[in-house]
């Protein structure tokens, strides 16, 4: 039907139906913009809900009670947020070395008043890793004093982190590597995946969702500080005990026995590979007069014995030697004093803790999480011993922590070894526990 009239003021308006339902039809331009605007809405607010609940601190945004104060999803996202976290910070004071590290030691000891400090602990991470976190470090602040907590599992050859294409990214995000020119892509593509992704945006909305859990003093979760410190909150109806024997299963498995290769040796082609990067950040500390503390990581005896079940302790013994001689090689190359070096493994009060029992979901250790992990208490301690302050009161724990030198060596390693005697003989049925699980993982 076609109108045809004259308007008041005498013009034709003649129109037909079809053109008039033509100009109110959507055009493919016009759907096209509108799909464009809805994305670029919907990743805006995305990114402001990822940018907000900052499940990994990568973004430093500010903790607001209720929201986001507590980061329990932080732990794969530490290997991402902590580099840039350095950069932006600016500490003036860094701690380095495994998770043993990064869960015990707090900044927030005295010996750490006047500085900036930041754990700047990697879980998992080999002495390659500390090589690399503290020369980035270094280039991008100016660090005065530094903490390096050794870890038996740092030393493996047999483990070549580097090439890991999770820690090939992982050196794109840190300063002083021959890799540096990708830094720009790296960090774009870091912060427009917390921003924008999937599992960025699940990690956040988990964030906000567990909040309220952390009013209760049992929750089962971990917590990331701002300072880089994190902290794990026991579950509620968890065994310690068992919590011990799944860390023993892991550490035969894998963490001491690494796939593909499945061994454990200090050296690789006539070299002893992860010491020679201990080797570079300790010429880098000298040259940088950083006021470095260096010390062997605290873990229970029951662990220990579990080394020895392995057949891994008389390597252990080799690897303070090899660091001790390190240690004073390269102090008297340079005529400086060599860097304070302190061991606290062994079987002294602390690491010798009473285990509750099988089945005993309630009682709660002082000075450890699992075999390996220890506490604030624990963290405390060491730090107690490496700056001489009494933050944990009491003036320490008797034998805990023995200074090593070369001078000192020999008379540590059989101290600790007479304890261990003593120890084994009030355990004899663990150590045959102990002895039959690694039997059946092959080891030994």
């Amino acid at each position: 039907m076609v109108r045809v009239g004259l308007d008041y003021t005498g013009r034709d308006f003649t129109t037909k139906p079809s053109q008039k339902r033509f100009d109110n039809q959507m055009t493919p331009q016009r759907f096209f913009l509108r799909l464009l605007a809805g994305l670029l809405l919907t990743l805006s607010g995305l990114a402001v809900f990822n940018g907000l609940l900052d499940h990994s601190r990568l973004f430093g945004a500010p903790d607001i009670e209720g929201i986001n104060s507590f980061k329990p999803y932080f732990f794969a996202g530490q290997f991402v947020s902590k580099p840039y976290t350095v950069r932006r910070a600016q500490p003036d004071a860094i701690i380095l070395g495994t998770s043993r590290a990064g869960a015990s030691l707090r900044t927030g000891h005295e010996a750490w008043a006047g500085f900036r400090p930041y754990n700047f602990a990697l879980a998992g991470s080999t002495a390659e890793i500390q090589w690399w976190n503290f020369r980035h470090a270094v280039k991008v602040s100016q660090i005065q004093r530094a903490v390096l907590a050794l870890d038996f599992m740092m030393f493996n050859s047999c483990r070549e982190q580097g090439s890991e294409p999770h820690f090939r990214e992982y050196r794109q995000r840190l300063a002083g590597t021959e890799t540096n020119w990708r830094y720009p892509v790296r960090y774009l593509v870091d912060h427009l995946g917390q921003l924008t992704s999937v599992q960025s945006t699940r990690l956040s909305w988990l964030t906000w969702r567990t909040q309220a859990s952390f009013s209760e003093p049992e929750s089962g979760n971990l917590n990331l500080h701002r300072d880089g410190y994190w902290e794990r909150f026991p579950a509620p109806q968890e065994s310690q005990h068992q919590g011990f024997k799944v860390t023993e299963r892991n550490y035969l498995r894998e963490t001491w026995f690494p796939q593909p290769q499945s061994c454990y040796s200090l050296e690789r082609d006539g070299s002893k590979v992860q010491l020679d990067h201990l080797r570079k950040l300790l010429y880098l500390a000298h040259h940088n007069n950083v006021e470095l503390h260096v010390y062997f990581s605290p873990f229970h005896a029951r662990f220990a014995e579990l080394m020895v079940a392995a057949g891994l302790w008389t390597v252990f013994e080799e690897l303070k030697t090899d660091v001790v001689a390190l240690n004073e090689t390269i102090a008297t190359e340079l005529g400086l004093e060599p860097f304070p070096l302190w061991d606290f493994s062994g079987y002294n009060a602390v690491n010798s803790e009473q285990i509750p029992a099988p089945g005993d979901s309630s009682t709660r250790m002082k000075y450890y999480v699992d075999g390996t992990h220890s506490t604030s208490l624990t963290g405390d301690l060491v730090q107690d011993v490496l700056f001489d302050t009494n933050v944990a009161k009491g003036g320490g724990v008797p034998g805990f922590g023995h200074q090593l030198t070369g001078g000192t060596l020999s008379n540590v390693l059989e101290h600790i070894r007479a304890e261990q005697t003593r120890y084994r003989s009030q355990h004899a049925e663990q150590f045959r526990e102990l002895l039959a699980m690694a039997g059946r993982f092959g080891r030994g």
